[in-house]
């Protein structure tokens, strides 16, 4: 509903697209919202989609009005389609998905104006695409080899810790030999 808000207000009805993929409990208020606000023309919902790269592929920008999130992975799928960004700067997920704003627009969650705002700088192309370099930084700190590495190191803290001797744990996962949990090495 958010979203829609932020469209309507940014006046972009009439030069621009709103595409909005899944579905969920909100959705017949929505599209209601979508009727009263009169962007039926303006506002597409398909529904949910098996995969989102080909939207992204197609699309100007990226919004989400999320006002709580985990990790974004939409976030993270957008950037690896190196598109401009607004999102809201809700308490965990964006702001750590787009290097604190390096990567994309943070705005103050409930700040409508200023998401608008996002959005018809994406329309206008004000708000450039993400630097490539910096992207792929990013997008390598979540790859499941560096989550595997930290999510290993992790454990063998904790074991570490319960032992309370500071020895490393070495244990080995299926195809692998010879991993150093507490360390984040591999041998």
């Amino acid at each position: 509903e958010t979203l829609i808000n932020c469209f309507h207000d940014a006046k972009l009805s009439g030069s621009a697209s709103l595409l909005i993929l899944g579905d969920g409990p909100l959705e017949m208020n929505i599209k209601k919202q979508v009727e009263a606000l009169g962007l039926e023309r303006d506002v597409f919902m398909p529904g949910r989609v098996a995969d989102i790269r080909p939207y992204l592929k197609l699309s100007r920008g990226f919004a989400l009005s999320s006002r709580f999130e985990g990790l974004p992975l939409v976030l993270l799928e957008a950037l690896r389609e190196n598109l401009p960004i607004v999102a809201y700067d809700c308490p965990t997920g964006p702001a750590e998905a787009l290097a604190n704003g390096t990567l994309g627009r943070l705005v103050a969650p409930g700040d409508r104006s200023g998401f608008a705002e996002g959005l018809r700088d994406i329309v206008s192309r004000n708000l450039a695409p993400p630097d490539n370099q910096k992207t792929s930084e990013q997008l390598l700190k979540f790859a499941p080899a560096t989550i595997d590495q930290q999510y290993v190191a992790l454990v063998g803290e904790c074991l570490s810790r319960l032992r309370g001797d500071g020895r490393r744990q070495q244990w080995s996962r299926p195809g692998q030999t010879g991993a150093t949990a507490g360390s984040g090495e591999r041998s």
